[in-house]
């Protein structure tokens, strides 16, 4: 690779756009969006982009351009980043996002191609000069290294989250009911048949808050909000299957960072890790919080962990669908 010059002003503006962003994310190394890698010297590091900065990268190197300074900036500033510190990168879960969408492999593995070229056609310069400004395009793809993969495999943990999301929705619309009541109906059905994700839990408090963009929706329709929760299934999905990475890398040679630059997902991972005793007094005041709070304590409680079966999960996932589509359709009419 040609050694580039690159000038201490110009890597100082580029870290200080992302830190100012909380574009990457790790519990320990950058709970608030700011790295800090004291104590993970000379580790390999790999970092696992969302579907929305993966679409940026593909859209910028297959059109030559962004036409959002924003969204260029930070895929660019991202990219140098990434190569000046020589970091890996990960598209995995991204494409598994895409090929669940299309039912099929075929448009994930032409987005893996286009990014396996990434290395051969880009140097860190290419990336420097967009994110600085010195330039607005960035040359198009030229190499595509052919390869076949099955992205097209539905997790266990992206259907669990989806079970979640379809039952936040119904308890959301269900305005017959305290937010006290919600969460003793919540927390008992998850612990009766499902995995409890702390992620989960803090999305839950901005959800029934009334905090959060998930279910602002114009007009209310069962086909959109199947849509919403299986997309947010999918943000609760990067989060927990990082999760089962970095849970156990304090001794591994290799670490895993999250980048995003998705506002509420950045919220929900911030306050998860750094303040988790703050998630409902945050939401919902310091009276009520403390009562969710002691409700989860009686419900959630010490057990062998569960294996369920993906015939379970499918089944608890028609009931769920049903029970919303019923809901929504007595509540407006449809």
């Amino acid at each position: 690779m040609k050694i580039i010059e690159v000038k201490e002003s110009e890597l100082k503006k580029i870290t200080l756009f992302l830190i100012e962003k909380r574009i990457v994310l790790h519990p320990m190394i950058s709970p608030d969006g700011i790295p800090d890698f004291t104590g993970y010297e000379n580790r390999k590091v790999e970092i696992i982009l969302d579907r929305n900065l993966f679409v940026y990268l593909l859209s910028l190197i297959e059109n030559g351009r962004l036409n959002d300074d924003y969204k260029r900036r930070v895929i660019s500033s991202l990219m140098f980043w990434i190569e000046f510190n020589s970091f890996s990168l990960t598209s995995g879960l991204a494409l598994a996002e895409y090929a669940n969408f299309k039912s099929d492999n075929t448009e994930a593995n032409q987005e893996h191609n286009a990014f396996n070229s990434l290395f051969i056609d880009y140097s860190p310069k290419d990336w420097l000069d967009v994110a600085i400004g010195r330039s607005e395009t960035i040359k198009k793809i030229n190499h595509t290294i052919r390869t076949e993969n099955n992205f097209y495999v539905e997790s266990s943990h992206f259907r669990m989250h989806y079970l979640e999301m379809l039952k936040l929705a119904q308890l959301f619309y269900n305005e017959e009911v305290s937010i006290i009541e919600k969460y003793k109906l919540f927390f008992d059905w998850i612990y009766q048949n499902i995995i409890i994700c702390r992620y989960t839990t803090c999305l839950s408090a901005k959800v029934l808050s009334g905090r959060s963009k998930v279910f602002n929706l114009k007009r209310i329709n069962f086909e959109e909000l199947n849509k919403i929760c299986m997309n947010q299934a999918w943000d609760l999905t990067y989060l927990s299957t990082w999760s089962t990475l970095y849970w156990y890398e304090q001794k591994a040679e290799k670490i895993y960072l999250f980048a995003t630059a998705d506002k509420e997902l950045k919220e929900i991972f911030s306050l998860t890790n750094m303040h988790p005793e703050k998630i409902f007094t945050n939401y919902f005041g310091k009276q009520k919080g403390k009562q969710i709070e002691q409700i989860m304590k009686k419900i959630y409680l010490p057990r062998k962990k569960r294996e369920i079966s993906d015939n379970t999960l499918d089944e608890l996932i028609e009931i769920g669908r049903n029970k919303l589509e019923n809901q929504i359709g007595k509540k407006y009419g449809l």
